[in-house]
């Protein structure tokens, strides 16, 4: 076994929480830092099925991508999802860590994984966050040139999903890429991945009048949704903490199998 502040300290090291956000929630969120720790569960969210999961599979600690809290709380009680998460969740004694900003800006982060998963070459940061010189966000060429339904299709693949969005001719040639993990649809990303020199733009969280900004100003753009540019950062946390656990520690880690997009294509 090996103590939870010891994971952490391990998470820090990959995701600095002082790259985090202003208004994020990262850390230790739920729990006691000193439980001992012998099986960690790792998903993109926090959920009543994560906790269950948990429990089912005897794990003292899950880490996160997404914080299970977000806005402040007046109360915590039985009555609202959240209090009920919460209080479950310490009734069972199970430590949570969330890494979510700082994760998303770090080396070997959420845009890392995406970068690596679409086997793009030449990586550059594309966005400046806060002040200490990390950037959220990549930029990469594709091997070679593709039409941008080409590049729709190796989206799809690589991250098995069956259906994206997507903004542009699909005749379009397609070198260059810029890539923005989780919710990155916006103009001032749009202006960036202008300014890179992209030809797509894949990120997550597409929305109506956002999409036709982008037409307007002739950037192609895909939604990759929220979910599938981010859960495959959970591989990347799982085998960081195989590599670095101390030796003998043996501390078992697993992906979660309920963690899934809250939406359903029908």
């Amino acid at each position: 076994m090996i103590a939870c502040i010891e994971i952490i300290q391990l998470m820090r090291e990959l995701a600095p929480e002082y790259l985090s956000e202003s208004w994020d929630n990262t850390g230790l969120i739920i729990g006691r830092g000193e439980r001992e720790i012998d099986k960690i569960l790792i998903s993109l969210d926090y959920t009543e099925n994560t906790l269950r999961e948990a429990i089912e599979k005897n794990c003292q600690m899950v880490i996160t991508h997404h914080p299970p809290i977000f806005s402040k709380l007046n109360k915590i009680n039985d009555k609202t999802p959240v209090g009920r998460l919460i209080i479950d969740t310490i009734k069972n004694d199970i430590s949570v860590y969330s890494a979510h900003t700082n994760l998303d800006c770090a080396k070997g982060g959420t845009n890392d994984a995406l970068f690596d998963i679409l086997e793009l070459e030449g990586k550059e940061g594309f966005m400046p966050a806060g002040e200490y010189g990390e950037r959220l966000g990549r930029t990469g060429f594709f091997s070679q040139e593709y039409s941008l339904g080409q590049v729709c299709e190796i989206v799809k693949e690589k991250l098995g999903i069956g259906t994206i969005k997507c903004v542009g001719s699909l005749e379009d040639q397609v070198k260059k890429a810029a890539i923005m993990t989780g919710s990155g649809a916006t103009g001032e990303f749009f202006t960036r991945a202008m300014a890179a020199g992209a030809d797509v733009y894949i990120t997550g969280d597409l929305k109506y009048h956002d999409a036709l900004d982008a037409m307007a100003m002739g950037l192609n753009v895909i939604d990759a949704t929220h979910f599938a540019t981010e859960n495959i950062v959970c591989k990347y946390i799982k085998e960081y903490l195989e590599k670095n656990l101390k030796a003998g520690g043996s501390v078992e880690i697993i992906l979660s199998e309920t963690s899934k997009p809250p939406f359903e294509f029908v």
